[in-house]
């Protein structure tokens, strides 16, 4: 940094030396009156003619090359004088060029600091990109994850599935005295559902006569209720449809009744009672073949397999 301004003065003072050392050169001969023949030409050479005597004179790059014919002494020493003129002059163009550097050189340590602020701040700017793009990095990658597992979870809708509900109805009793006296009308067990995103059920019952034996019979049906998921399943559901009561006696009288491709559509919000278009069978099982080997503890045990295609 500290030879810019070296270079600038040498530069400029190869540019104005000749040309100064060649103006007083010439006003040294229009001095003494001379009769001056002036030739310029592609190589750069003078021819001056003074006093009857001639001068050559040729710029050779910076330097100016004097070639004479015999001269008087009085002629070379004015020629001389004339050259230490034009000396003391380059003298002065060196201060000059010095006066005009010297505050440049004072600068430059202001500048340095400069140039570590703008090299700082392009690094500031490059860490920030970087922090930019690795932001931009996780937010695709976390974007991906929850696009894989949105694919899992669909896939799961949709393949095929099974699941298993028990629910062991309590207080029979006390459930069946509420029905006969009008107090409600079925018994619904909690809802369910087949897979953790999938269709929601539940179980119910209603006891009713059979006029045609004389017997009071268990109504078992299956009901679809609306569910969180229901905007992405398949509609119509199609399954295969098993519903079980369970021998808590002896564990081996169980009895089932099956149901094949059973449809249902979508449930409206709200929908929530029994209705002609549920699946199920009203003659399930007579009140008085649940004891011994079904109803124990005043409990009854069922068992709803749903095969979902």
């Amino acid at each position: 940094m500290e030879m810019i301004p070296t270079k600038l003065a040498q530069t400029i003072l190869c540019l104005l030396l000749p040309l100064i050392i060649r103006e007083y050169f010439m006003l040294f001969l229009r001095w003494h009156k001379c009769k001056t023949k002036f030739k310029y030409n592609n190589s750069e050479s003078e021819q001056i003619t003074c006093n009857n005597s001639e001068i050559d004179a040729k710029i050779e790059g910076d330097n100016i090359v004097i070639q004479e014919n015999p001269v008087t002494p009085t002629m070379k020493s004015k020629i001389q004088n004339s050259l230490q003129e034009a000396e003391k002059h380059v003298h002065v163009c060196y201060k000059i060029l010095e006066e005009v550097s010297n505050p440049i050189q004072k600068k430059l340590p202001e500048l340095e600091p400069n140039e570590n602020e703008n090299e700082n701040k392009v690094k500031d700017h490059l860490e920030t990109l970087k922090n930019i793009a690795n932001t931009e990095m996780e937010n695709f990658s976390k974007k991906q994850a929850q696009e894989a597992s949105e694919r899992q979870v669909y896939n799961f809708i949709s393949n095929s599935h099974s699941c298993m509900f028990i629910w062991k109805l309590h207080d029979y009793s006390a459930q069946k005295h509420q029905v006969k006296f009008r107090h409600k009308k079925e018994i619904y067990s909690e809802p369910f559902l087949t897979n953790p995103f999938g269709y929601k059920m539940c179980l119910v019952l209603k006891p009713r006569i059979n006029d045609l034996v004389l017997k009071i019979y268990l109504g078992c049906y299956l009901k679809v209720l609306p569910g969180p998921m229901d905007n992405i399943l398949t509609w119509p559901l199609k399954s295969n449809v098993k519903i079980t009561i369970l021998d808590q006696l002896n564990g081996c009288e169980h009895r089932s009744y099956n149901w094949k491709n059973f449809t249902a559509k979508v449930p409206k919000v709200g929908q929530t009672k029994l209705n002609t278009k549920d699946l199920g069978t009203r003659n399930f099982i007579p009140l008085d073949e649940l004891l011994p080997f079904f109803l124990v503890d005043n409990s009854l045990l069922f068992k709803v397999e749903v095969k979902v295609f």
